[in-house]
């Protein structure tokens, strides 16, 4: 069985298509479906990323927002919160991590 951490997938999404090749008014956007379950609950969430880097810039700028279904699309995105704009911390950001995730009511 193939398994991977959704957080070095991510990487590896952003090293492809993403740095070295920043573009000023672009960003690179990634939608997961994150769900929660317990004998008592089930819940599901939209989280979405977006990967910025300005051109000839090593920094890779981060930002993040939740969406009540993980259906929702980047245009009902009313705030994004920026997460990380450095070379080496944009890889490990934890916002995979369910302790840091901000499950919106």
């Amino acid at each position: 069985m193939l398994e991977m951490k959704i957080e070095r997938l991510a990487e590896q999404i952003v090293r492809h298509h993403l740095l070295g090749q920043g573009r000023k008014k672009e960003a690179l956007y990634l939608n997961f479906d994150l769900r929660l379950s317990s004998n008592r609950f089930d819940q599901s969430r939209g989280l979405h990323l977006l990967y910025h880097q300005i051109p000839d810039c090593a920094s890779v700028s981060v930002f993040s927002a939740m969406t009540l279904s993980p259906f929702g699309r980047i245009g009902e995105i009313t705030s994004w919160e920026h997460d990380v704009s450095h070379d080496s911390c944009w890889r490990d950001i934890g916002i995979f991590h369910p302790s840091i995730l901000r499950w919106p009511n």
